[in-house]
């Protein structure tokens, strides 16, 4: 899936491949191993709405959830404790429907006028 720079600190650490969770939850898609890489610290950004198609990466607030990265399938309010990182692009918001317990994702910077 493309996404746009939001301008968060922490946009280059949501691209990549993602592995959406066996245990998959019902309003977001959760990257299996993110929480795992290579963040030494996710400090708070602005807290804002989060729409459908936004990619997002839990702050420091969320303790030992800090660095899990998540695309919300569907409009989900601020949260303090998760940063808004990036938004897939409207042509590619339907293949989020497709993305199922186990499936491979990825996320890749858009850079078109879109």
């Amino acid at each position: 899936m493309r996404v746009k720079d939001l301008g968060s600190t922490y946009f280059e650490h949501v691209l990549g491949n993602h592995q959406n969770r066996y245990d998959e939850a019902r309003d977001v898609l959760r990257s299996a191993d993110a929480r795992f890489n290579a963040i030494p610290e996710v400090k708070p950004e602005l807290s804002q709405e989060r729409p459908m198609g936004a990619v997002t990466i839990d702050n420091q607030e969320y303790l030992r959830y800090m660095g899990e990265i998540q695309v919300c399938k569907r409009s989900l309010p601020a949260d303090p404790k998760v940063n808004l990182a990036a938004q897939v692009i409207p042509a590619d918001l339907p293949l989020i429907q497709q993305i199922k317990a186990g499936m491979r994702f990825k996320l890749e910077r858009d850079d078109s006028n879109e």
